[in-house]
């Protein structure tokens, strides 16, 4: 596999830059009161992914629902901590190679995890993400659900990208928000071990 061999690299926000850890976050949620799995904690999740409700009446719904007392601060902390682990190793080369692609991100996302995370990516890279790509859509911004069939239009309307040149880099698995049948999809460990075959061909910054 050749770098010339992809044009445009479209990757997922969660479990692509950001592994998301749902069982940290129901432990996390557990600490505050919270029951993550809950139908009612969902339903407010999906509106606040979808952007439809605002991070400050979440956290305020939330705290209502909870057994125990807790601050905005706390609650910030507990629910950005299932967001703390990255794939250092994609960043890495989106870094090195951002100049060589034109990468895209789009997927779900919300306010809270979305600001956590630019905060600390570029207290650690002395980086913005709009930086490194092309364009970014993210759920909570656009206003729908990730899944639903206008999210991608969407995208394809914005970029005026030709599915032909692009290519939909994946977390294994996580195929919910791209349709395998109609994209060409690859895992992103696999994108990078078969673009990197050698260890040693990859310096992680």
């Amino acid at each position: 596999m050749q770098s010339n061999d992809f044009k445009n690299l479209v990757l997922p926000w969660y479990n692509g830059l950001v592994n998301l850890n749902k069982d940290l976050l129901t432990s996390s949620f557990n600490e505050i009161g919270l029951d993550f799995q809950s139908v009612i904690v969902q339903q407010l999740i999906d509106q606040h992914d979808r952007g439809h409700i605002h991070s400050i009446s979440f956290y305020q719904q939330l705290s209502e629902l909870s057994s125990k007392r807790f601050t905005e601060e706390g609650f910030i902390s507990a629910y950005s901590s299932g967001i703390n682990n990255w794939n250092e190793k994609l960043i890495s080369f989106i870094i090195e190679n951002y100049s060589d692609f034109n990468f895209f991100l789009m997927g779900k996302s919300n306010g809270i995890h979305h600001r956590h995370f630019e905060e600390k990516f570029q207290l650690k890279y002395g980086l913005r993400t709009n930086n490194l790509f092309e364009y970014a859509q993210y759920s909570h911004i656009l206003g729908m659900s990730a899944q639903d069939p206008r999210f991608m239009k969407y995208f394809w309307r914005r970029t005026e990208l030709n599915p032909e040149e692009t290519t939909f880099l994946i977390s294994s698995g996580q195929n919910d928000e791209i349709n395998a049948a109609l994209y060409r999809i690859i895992p992103i460990d696999e994108f990078l071990d078969n673009l990197y075959p050698n260890q040693h061909e990859y310096k992680s910054s």
